[in-house]
């Protein structure tokens, strides 16, 4: 990209690369049954593998010599540069079980595990359930007709974990772009913290469902989430 301005009658030049690689392994195993005439389950085991990886190179020239020319060679001062490199592995171990009472009763029970690569040793595993409930009312007292379709309340707690970005238990110093010959390095004006903690954030969350004639006229949806509370 090149553009022109005071101080720079031929313009200026820069070339801004990015890569990003990303790539997920899964292994799945379900387990579906009906246990008897009024007990079902529906179970899930799984294991994940995320890699990820990021980097940029940018350079430019501040003032070119000559018109027309946008090339990096073609620079009137010292090129200016930076790079940014990061790469992070995730292993994840998660699970499901689903026991529903005559199609009309359901329990969902959740339960995953984290190790991140970008947190400190001691605390690079995290674990985070989640517990739902839900019941049919229409199916489960009769209350079906051509009137009332639906009918429906549901309820649950949940925890969502989440770990921290690349490089951020140690403060470091980055190169900059030389003056005058001599090499300059900054350092972060971010404290960073080597005993990083996983982030989780709890929720309650109730709701109640319905659906009226023929489920053409009317349908009502209805959600509370009265708590929530972020961890560190």
């Amino acid at each position: 990209m090149g553009s022109a301005g005071a101080g720079s009658p031929y313009g200026s030049y820069a070339e801004d690369a990015y890569t990003v690689k990303e790539n997920n392994t899964e292994v799945l195993a379900t387990y579906i049954k009906q246990l008897n005439k009024n007990w079902g389950i529906d179970a899930l085991l799984g294991f994940n593998v995320r890699n990820k990886q990021y980097e940029n190179n940018y350079q430019a020239a501040p003032r070119l010599a000559v018109a027309d020319l946008y090339t990096l060679t073609n620079s009137r001062d010292p090129l200016t540069s930076s790079n940014d490199f990061y790469r992070l592995r995730q292993y994840g171990l998660y699970g499901s079980i689903q026991l529903d009472y005559r199609r009309w009763a359901f329990l969902n029970i959740t339960g995953r595990n984290d190790w991140s690569s970008t947190l400190p040793v001691d605390n690079n595993s995290y674990f985070y359930p989640s517990v739902t409930a839900s019941v049919l009312l229409s199916e489960a007292f009769g209350w079906r007709s051509k009137a009332v379709n639906y009918l429906k309340i549901r309820g649950g707690w949940s925890q969502v974990g989440a770990d921290a970005n690349p490089y951020q238990l140690a403060t470091v110093f980055t190169s900059e772009t030389a003056f005058n010959g001599n090499p300059l390095q900054s350092s972060s004006t971010i404290g960073m913290n080597p005993n990083l903690k996983p982030e989780k954030t709890s929720s309650i969350e109730a709701g109640f469902e319905a659906a009226f004639w023929d489920n053409r006229h009317a349908w009502i949806s209805l959600t509370i989430r009265p708590i929530v509370v972020i961890k560190y």
